[in-house]
């Protein structure tokens, strides 16, 4: 079983930040220490989150990477893009 099926199950099909249900074909693997910061690949820093989080969050640190989901406002899945997240 590839690692993101298996964090993928593990985490309840659920992102890892937004906590929305994603659909198998929008998962990606987010490293949470980046991989070109130091970090591993190892499931216990990985987890599973929507793309448009991912593209967003990139190499940035934990530190900045909760910052950026915890300044976000509500929003439902299905209509956010990426020019809806506040970063910064």
């Amino acid at each position: 079983m590839k690692q993101s099926e298996r964090l993928f199950f593990q985490q309840g099909q659920r992102c890892f930040f937004c906590d929305q249900q994603i659909p198998p074909s929008e998962i990606s693997v987010e490293h949470l220490h980046p991989l070109s910061k130091g970090g591993s690949k190892e499931d216990e820093n990985c987890v599973i989150c929507c793309r448009t989080l991912n593209l967003i969050l990139g190499d940035l640190s934990v530190k900045e990477k909760l910052r950026v989901i915890l300044l976000q406002p509500t929003f439902r899945r299905g209509d956010r893009q990426e020019e809806d997240f506040l970063v910064g």
